[in-house]
């Protein structure tokens, strides 16, 4: 999702959620490699993308993902909240 988020934000970030949702049934939540490309991804939406965070769908989405990752005990994804939050304002 990192590698097309430039070419469709709204849509990538919304899809970017119901892969997460769906995969957190496998328990997609606890790789190591799964929370390095959602912090990529979060990081580059608030980098470049924050004005889509406009769209309450968009936040909504972004928080789905974080908040998986967050249940899943990953303190990157608290952060990430946090800066969202801020970012938000």
């Amino acid at each position: 999702m990192n590698a097309v988020l430039p070419f469709d934000p709204k849509a990538v970030i919304c899809y970017a959620a119901a892969i997460c949702t769906a995969a957190s049934t496998m328990s997609y939540q606890f790789d190591s490699m799964a929370i390095d490309e959602t912090v990529k991804l979060v990081d580059k939406i608030l980098a470049d993308y924050k004005d889509v965070l406009r769209d309450t769908s968009v936040a909504s989405a972004v928080g789905t993902i974080l908040d998986i990752f967050v249940r899943a005990g990953w303190p990157q994804a608290l952060q990430l909240t946090f800066t969202l939050d801020r970012a938000m304002k």
